[in-house]
């Protein structure tokens, strides 16, 4: 697996700030005001009223680009919401049953930057957008829970394995999302990928993800 950032805004921030001391909050979009990356669990967006209500959030956090899982949409797409956001889907195939499914939802100047999009499956979207320092690679994904059978969830860390060697060094990738993981507070053999913040103790999908990262 090649080396990605697996990180979150904060280490973007980080990153970020070696080259622009001046701004500690300089944005991957612009170095010159901020950029902030959110991820909600809706927990189904079938009603229609819901993508609207969606949208206003989105304006009233002043969130450039928002993650969402368990949309439950069926195939792939883009939508232009009322209030003037960019919605990108990724769900099961229409004869399927209406389950998981990840949407990015973005604001217009975020879709002025996006170069690239991919519905990857019913639980991975990716996006890359063009940024003033380097290319933002954004992999949202919604894990099986952890009552799943192993071949599911062995299936979704394989594709998101291969989503992210598809991301180049020279990218800042970043994977937000719902993981449906427990990683605890114990980071024994795991020093490298987390700290002791955790809560609880690991269970099977937090192994799985701290293996990954």
């Amino acid at each position: 697996m090649k080396q990605s950032t697996l990180a979150s805004l904060s280490l973007i921030t980080e990153t970020l700030t070696k080259n622009s001391q001046t701004d500690t909050m300089a944005t991957t979009l612009s170095l010159k005001t901020r950029t902030r990356i959110g991820c909600w669990n809706i927990k189904m967006m079938m009603e229609t009223t819901k993508p609207a209500h969606i949208g206003k959030e989105r304006n009233v956090y002043h969130i450039v680009i928002l993650g969402l899982n368990e949309t439950r949409w069926s195939g792939s797409g883009k939508h232009c919401t009322p209030q003037g956001g960019i919605l990108l889907y990724s769900g099961k195939p229409m004869k399927d049953k209406h389950e998981s499914g990840v949407r990015i939802l973005m604001s217009p100047k975020a879709h002025k930057s996006l170069t690239e999009w991919k519905p990857i499956s019913d639980r991975i979207i990716m996006a890359r957008f063009s940024t003033k320092l380097r290319k933002l690679v954004l992999i949202q994904c919604y894990a099986p829970t952890e009552q799943a059978t192993t071949d599911e969830k062995d299936a979704f860390h394989e594709t998101l394995e291969n989503t992210l060697r598809n991301a180049k060094r020279s990218e800042i990738t970043l994977v937000i999302g719902d993981l449906n993981a427990k990683v605890g507070a114990d980071n024994k053999n795991f020093e490298h990928a987390m700290g002791r913040h955790g809560l609880g103790n690991m269970n099977e999908n937090g192994k799985r993800f701290a293996e990954l990262c």
